[in-house]
């Protein structure tokens, strides 16, 4: 990565981490060299194959979620319900299987071309009770329109004014010109796949929804009782 350095620093200063998870964390890192070619690729780090479509947003995720641990939460049981509303590649996913590999993870991505680098990271890595889902989350269901920025696969939004915005400032930060693709996308109510699927607790609901949060929490309003940690 550009930033070993930095993630060597982050790392020594996690305090979620034992010192034989440093150690290891600091080995891999060191040994993942210079930068990939952006797009399309596949690396062998923390124990897992993971596949990417963006190296640079690859380094992103990993930092934030491994090496910051931006998601920990200790938990007292082993085997933790976890909702994961905006799933990307899936290494949130990756990262609740590798200090709770009893968990039972509910992963919800919309865009159908990340949803494959995702489903392909937990079938490839033969992780058990991780269940995929290729649909976006708000308080409404049927068919939407997910708005996929050029500049960044981890971006897509059901707001468009949202990703316009992003978009001038991406022009001017990369001197390039950016463009944002239309997709349609299948989009559940959060609350109806909680009742169809008769789900009784949910220790933690991790959301990174591109803006949908708001409508995803007025939904499940009134089942926040069986909600521990979000």
């Amino acid at each position: 990565m550009d930033n070993i350095t930095g993630l060597f620093i982050k790392t020594l200063r996690n305090r979620h981490l034992s010192a034989t998870d440093k150690f290891g964390y600091i080995r891999e890192i060191f040994g993942l060299g210079p930068a990939r070619p952006d797009e399309n690729g596949r690396i062998n780090l923390f124990g897992f194959e993971i596949n990417y479509n963006r190296w640079s947003s690859l380094e992103h995720l990993i930092s934030e979620i491994f090496v910051d641990s931006c998601y920990y939460v200790a938990l007292k049981k082993h085997d933790p319900v976890i909702f994961d509303i905006g799933g990307n590649i899936g290494i949130t996913s990756l990262f609740y299987k590798k200090i709770y590999p009893s968990s039972v993870i509910y992963s919800f991505e919309p865009d159908p071309d990340t949803f494959r680098i995702l489903r392909n990271n937990i079938k490839g890595n033969n992780l058990k009770d991780i269940f995929c889902f290729n649909t976006a989350v708000s308080n409404f269901s049927g068919k939407t329109n997910l708005y996929v920025p050029s500049w960044s696969n981890g971006s897509s939004s059901l707001l468009r004014e949202k990703v316009e915005i992003e978009k001038g400032y991406a022009s001017h930060c990369f001197a390039s010109v950016s463009a944002v693709e239309e997709k349609e996308v299948d989009v559940l109510r959060c609350s109806d796949f909680i009742a169809a699927n008769k789900i009784s607790h949910i220790d933690i609901l991790k959301i990174d929804a591109e803006g949908s949060e708001k409508n995803i929490m007025t939904d499940i309003s009134g089942q926040l009782d069986i909600v521990d940690i979000i």
